[in-house]
């Protein structure tokens, strides 16, 4: 028994009429200019075959059987005697790659359908969390926004504002690579495309005027796979902060046990503003905070973030 219907289907509609091999991009069903009736050219090519005497015969068959559609590859009748005439170059694993990739290219060709592409997304990509919501082709790659949270909301001109999302580069040969990761339970996050690039702009909590303020911009370069990306720090830094360091580590070392969490809070914010300035010194220091009595709890999170975020600062620094 030869491959089923079905999978005679899926293989020919995953391939997209046309030859897997690298490069080739050859018609699989051809047209006869004279009477228009049609020509089916395409050959349905066992990647290990019934035989251990044929080509890539001494690879194991797949579980699913011989002819399942996980063992057999759409190529042109020229393509189909090359990959078997040199089985030592054409291995099964090769043939394997070459057949996913050919797919995957397939898939983001047809962008004339949202839908289709982002249940593609959505099905294809490994660690992929929640729902695929939004999608940009941009290049030779498309940006994914996976969901796992409230739904993103749009504002203006292509812009979305969310938290709890995923953001991926997907490419049809480089695979996926994430470029982003916003928790729900952080601020939220804006984004967008533009040209070439994407993105990303992160919001954090300004404890002294008891609001939230964007706090750093990421750009990522999608003309790369992985993409290229760079940090920008949005708010003013005040390098005065510096020097007063020290008296804000010997304010904090002498809080008292009995009503420290109030004042506490002030100081470290005044700690995380002088960071902005120098997030080397300040990073050292939240560091050593992990060992006092007081940093545990909300308390220790809330220095995590800061440190998080000052990481974020000196990358921005650095890119300068």
């Amino acid at each position: 028994m030869g491959i089923s219907v079905k999978n005679r289907k899926i293989l020919w509609t995953r391939a997209g009429n046309q030859c897997a091999f690298p490069g080739c991009r050859q018609d699989l069903v051809e047209q006869v200019q004279d009477d228009g009736h049609d020509i089916v050219v395409g050959e349905e090519a066992h990647i290990v075959p019934r035989s251990r005497k044929g080509p890539r015969g001494s690879e194991p068959i797949p579980q699913e059987g011989v002819h399942s559609y996980t063992n057999i590859i759409l190529l042109c009748p020229t393509h189909h005697k090359i990959v078997d005439s040199a089985p030592n170059i054409y291995t099964k694993q090769y043939m394997i790659d070459i057949k996913s990739a050919h797919e995957h290219r397939v898939r983001l060709n047809r962008l004339s359908s949202d839908e289709y592409l982002l249940e593609v997304a959505a099905a294809t990509i490994p660690g992929a969390l929640g729902q695929a919501v939004n999608f940009w082709q941009i290049g030779g790659s498309i940006v994914v926004i996976y969901s796992y949270g409230s739904p993103p909301v749009r504002l203006d001109h292509d812009r979305w504002r969310a938290a709890g999302v995923r953001i991926g580069q997907l490419h049809a040969t480089e695979g996926v690579h994430w470029l982003f990761d916003s928790p729900e339970a952080e601020p939220d996050i804006e984004y967008w495309p533009s040209g070439s690039k994407f993105y990303v702009v992160q919001e954090t909590f300004l404890y002294d005027e008891k609001r939230f303020a964007p706090f750093v911009k990421h750009e990522f370069d999608l003309t790369k796979v992985p993409a290229l990306s760079q940090v920008e720090l949005l708010l003013d830094a005040d390098p005065s902060l510096v020097v007063k360091i020290p008296d804000i580590v010997k304010e904090i070392g002498s809080i008292d046990r009995g009503d420290y969490s109030d004042r506490l809070d002030v100081l470290l914010f005044q700690m995380w503003r002088a960071g902005l300035s120098d997030p080397i010194r300040v990073s050292e220091e939240f560091r050593r905070f992990k060992g006092a009595w007081w940093c545990s709890g909300a308390i220790s999170e809330e220095v995590t973030s800061m440190s998080k975020e000052l990481a974020l600062v000196q990358r921005a620094k650095a890119s300068i």
